[in-house]
């Protein structure tokens, strides 16, 4: 499968989800069969992911509702390198505390009411990114056709957690994702109302429109800024001395 027809098949699998996210409100918004579409969903951007809500015990942080191997793993339930919790729409939100319990036995975690996505990864101790996929309005739901991108960056980037490179293939496989990935990240701001509350990044796009290029776009932008920063932290990676912890901040300075 080419570049363009895999992302083309990940679109229409979120499209998907949507309509069966709407079907599973409209059949009782009943938290159970949204577990299904979830499923269906990472699926497509291969992984496995299986349903174990029926042996929950009910206690604080003890109630996760799916959990997710990459395609090449054996399947134990006790070694899952993800999980998810699926709430219904409009259902009660995760606490503070679950999320602090639940983090700590899985490391990386998704939580959705399958409106709004949020990620926690196991190298950082708050969310890593929330992202509403869907809408909830008076008269039913809407795609949030301008979060596609985004959302297919962030979770397959998420599926290739945590990195297990053992190859220049792997490598270059995990770098291209989070590459993607951040270019989202960027377009997403700099495309938004809350362009202005990222003034740095704002500066740095406008400041190279005006001075080196007047045609540079914001996806011109993010692609090269995404390209900047994921292979500058590779070579600040690959020139850490190996008795150093690599410190991201310090590779910044």
């Amino acid at each position: 499968m080419t570049k363009e027809s895999n992302e083309q098949a990940l679109k229409e699998a979120v499209k998907k989800y949507f309509m069966e996210v709407s079907d599973c409100y409209n059949l009782g918004n009943i938290e159970s069969p949204y577990y299904k579409a979830t499923i269906n969903l990472l699926e497509s951007f291969g992984c496995r992911a299986i349903d174990v809500s029926s042996g929950r015990s009910g206690s604080l942080g003890q109630n996760t509702d799916l959990k997710i191997w990459h395609l090449e793993d054996d399947i134990n339930m006790s070694a899952s390198f993800a999980a998810v919790e699926v709430k219904s729409i409009g259902g009660k939100e995760s606490t503070p505390d679950q999320i602090k319990i639940e983090k700590e036995k899985h490391k990386n975690l998704i939580f959705t009411d399958n409106l709004i996505w949020q990620f926690y990864t196991a190298d950082r101790k708050e969310m890593y990114i929330e992202i509403t996929l869907i809408s909830q309005y008076k008269n039913g739901f809407k795609l949030n056709e301008d979060k596609i991108d985004l959302f297919i960056q962030t979770l397959s980037t998420f599926i290739l957690l945590p990195a297990n490179i053992n190859s220049s293939a792997k490598l270059a496989e995990y770098m291209a994702s989070y590459g993607k990935h951040l270019r989202e990240i960027v377009k997403s701001i700099l495309t938004n109302e809350y362009a202005s509350a990222y003034e740095t990044l704002n500066a740095i796009y406008l400041k190279l429109k005006t001075d080196l290029v007047s045609s540079l776009t914001v996806n011109d932008f993010a692609d090269m800024f995404a390209q900047t920063i994921v292979y500058g932290f590779f070579i600040a990676r690959y020139n850490c001395n190996k008795e150093e912890k690599f410190d991201r901040l310090k590779a910044v300075e």
